[in-house]
């Protein structure tokens, strides 16, 4: 493989990730804002509002740190591919547990999706020697 074509691929899987991290911000700000609707609890204490606040404080983290691994993935920075590797084999184990609940079109997808990814960041040596 070309130096060229390993930097698009790398450039490809940053972008990818620059919309998850929005996206995830996006649903964590939804859940602290949009929760008003929904209550139950005991004593005045309302644990569903409370629930979605801190889910979605855990959503607006994760979406920033994937947006910290994003912008340095396109810098070429080391770590940030060993994090996104980890993270990618993270995603593909509970993708593979997802189908003892049934095969679906999205999940077989995102398997074959983030397989691609893996190998390129994880294998593929032109790729490897861009982050040295």
């Amino acid at each position: 493989m070309e130096e060229g074509a390993a930097k698009i691929i790398v450039k490809v899987y940053s972008v990818f990730s620059w919309i998850a991290g929005i996206a995830y911000i996006l649903m964590g700000l939804a859940l602290m804002l949009l929760n008003k609707g929904i209550s139950f609890g005991f004593n005045g204490f309302n644990v569903s509002q409370t629930l979605f606040i801190a889910i979605g404080i855990i959503l607006v983290a994760l979406g920033a740190f994937v947006i910290l691994l994003a912008i340095n993935l396109w810098k070429f920075k080391n770590w940030a591919r060993i994090t996104n590797v980890v993270f990618i084999c993270i995603g593909l184990l509970f993708l593979l547990l997802s189908l003892i609940t049934g095969i679906n079109a999205s999940t077989v997808v995102s398997i074959i999706i983030n397989g691609v990814f893996l190998y390129f960041l994880a294998f593929n040596k032109t790729v490897i020697a861009l982050f040295k």
